[in-house]
């Protein structure tokens, strides 16, 4: 049984510089900042999408990225084989 995925409801990123990510992607894009604290913040990017921007010391690959999908039925994610986090 495969879970229906209705979109993505944000995008996690860590950057070394959180000021400088923050004026990239306002003046690049556009972005709407929602909010912010010391060394992360939230941007706008549709309805119910955000971007949102932690600072890191150092940005490795190793380290985990994450980004959210919309799900209407959170029983069907039980009901696969795999095992998720929710």
């Amino acid at each position: 049984m495969s879970v229906r995925v209705y979109g993505i409801n944000h995008i996690a990123i860590e950057v070394t510089d959180v000021e400088k990510a923050v004026a990239f992607y306002q003046d690049v894009f556009n972005l709407e900042k929602l909010d912010g604290g010391e060394g992360d913040a939230f941007f706008k990017v549709g309805e119910h999408q955000f971007l949102a921007i932690f600072e890191a010391a150092e940005t490795r690959p190793e380290r985990t990225r994450h980004f959210g999908l919309i799900v209407r039925d959170e029983s069907q994610i039980g009901s696969t084989k795999y095992r998720l986090s929710v």
